[in-house]
């Protein structure tokens, strides 16, 4: 198995977690040349190696297979506190048997690079820097890069990276959406209050699942899962047929997901809101509800749900369209203090003619 490279000379000065001395700092690193032999190797290495580009959105070439790390606000102020989990970096750190390489943005202490290095070795990963620039790396490998963006390159190719994650075979190279690049999760329904769970498409057609729990409202927040017990008059359904893409707005059909489980509530019923994989799309209608319904920030919402399920992980957009309806929610409130860096800004999002919300 190839290892993390142990360099003899440091990169540059990067900030530490407490367990690593200062001969430690900056001393990981992989060169373009086993950057090449990681992303054509297969499967013949037994840790997976997630690649982390940590630079600003632009028009410089990609690594083949880097997650692009973009954070809100809500997640860059945990990333500088050092409470923001991996898999909130990136879904695919949800164990720390994956080896990590970072594409930094800057070697400064205070560069997103240095911050998600240190909350990763803090959590006992392997991690390591490229230690070539990419733009040299374009005209030496180019094989290594690519002009698309990280998450449309994601998509395209059936990496290593996402076949071994937690023993997931992809094949899934058609599929729309990284939220189908994850696998399963075993935590599932996660109770958000005592009416409303939170599931994934496991969850959605287990029927002793549905009523252990006394579900009988279900939301189904993708386009092509089916639902499954549509016709047991027992269950009632609500498709919100989008996609975990930054072409969706999730945030059109927030109306008649809240007046849906609002429903389920006054039959004293419980209700399932579902996507594939049960982290981003589904996730992203439990906060907007929440903070509807608990009148939260959402931030506090955030921190509600991350106590139930630390995999969450809505898309960049998604939490675009929530900061949104946010300040919706609290017009007259000052909740926003925008932060530097990566976490200063959020998209805003287009609406898709192919999605649509039906409910019977």
């Amino acid at each position: 198995m190839m290892e993390l490279e142990r360099s003899t000379s440091t990169l540059t000065s990067i900030p530490t977690s407490s367990t690593m001395s200062d001969s430690d700092v900056g001393s990981y690193r992989v060169s373009g040349d086993q950057l090449v032999d990681i992303l054509s190797s297969g499967n013949r290495f037994s840790s997976p190696y997630v690649i982390l580009d940590c630079r600003e959105s632009g028009s410089h070439p990609m690594i083949r297979g880097a997650q692009k790390v973009r954070l809100p606000s809500v997640l860059y102020r945990r990333l500088n506190n050092g409470t923001l989990s991996p898999a909130s970096i990136c879904p695919m750190l949800n164990s720390s048997d994956c080896q990590v390489v970072i594409v930094p943005d800057s070697m400064s202490p205070n560069s997103l690079a240095s911050k998600v290095f240190n909350i990763l070795v803090q959590r006992q990963f392997n991690v390591a820097f490229l230690a070539d620039d990419v733009d040299e790396l374009a005209h030496t490998h180019p094989s290594l890069c690519n002009v698309t963006s990280p998450e449309d390159i994601v998509s395209e190719l059936k990496l290593n990276l996402l076949s071994v994650c937690d023993g997931y075979k992809t094949n899934t190279s058609s599929q729309i959406g990284k939220e189908k690049n994850q696998p399963p999760s075993k935590l599932f329904p996660v109770q958000i209050l005592p009416y409303l769970f939170l599931g994934n498409d496991e969850t959605a057609k287990d029927k002793s699942q549905l009523e252990k729990y006394g579900i009988r409202y279900i939301i189904n927040v993708t386009a092509n899962l089916p639902n499954y017990f549509h016709d047991d008059p027992r269950f009632h359904y609500l498709r919100i047929g989008v996609d975990d893409t930054c072409s969706h707005n999730l945030a059109q059909f927030f109306p008649d997901a809240i007046a849906f489980i609002e429903k389920a509530r006054a039959e004293n019923a419980s209700i399932l809101v579902h996507c594939w994989a049960g982290i981003s799309r589904s996730v992203t209608v439990c906060l907007a509800y929440l903070m509807h319904a608990t009148h939260k920030t959402l931030e506090e919402a955030f921190d509600i749900l991350l106590k139930q399920n630390g995999a969450i992980a809505p898309n960049f957009h998604f939490m675009g369209q929530l900061t949104e309806f946010e300040r919706t929610l609290f017009p007259n409130e000052s909740l926003f203090t925008p932060d530097s860096g990566m976490g200063s800004s959020v998209p805003s999002s287009t609406t898709s003619s192919e999605s649509g919300c039906s409910s019977y």
